[in-house]
């Protein structure tokens, strides 16, 4: 009986790792696609300084300053969107 434990610790080791499956229901948000309404699909919240290989993603000259950090939103639809 002794030498079947460490396989079934294992075993339970291995099946603990396993993620469980979430329920899903058709009026989950996340279940429509293209998404009817305004996305936030990137964030830059700390751009690096030139010496740790930093990104002047706006071109003025300065990295790692406020004006190199953003928000993308991608708007799938095809209607104009005021974000103010």
């Amino acid at each position: 009986m002794r030498p079947r434990l460490p396989l079934l610790l294992c075993a339970l080791l291995l099946l603990s790792t396993m993620p469980l499956p979430m329920p899903v229901s058709a009026s989950d948000e996340a279940t429509v696609w293209p998404p009817t309404h305004v996305v936030i699909t990137e964030v830059l919240v700390s751009s690096s300084g030139e010496d740790y290989n930093g990104t002047d993603w706006n071109g003025d000259g300065y990295f790692g300053s406020n004006s190199d950090q953003y928000i993308e939103l991608w708007n799938p639809t095809d209607a104009a969107v005021d974000i103010s």
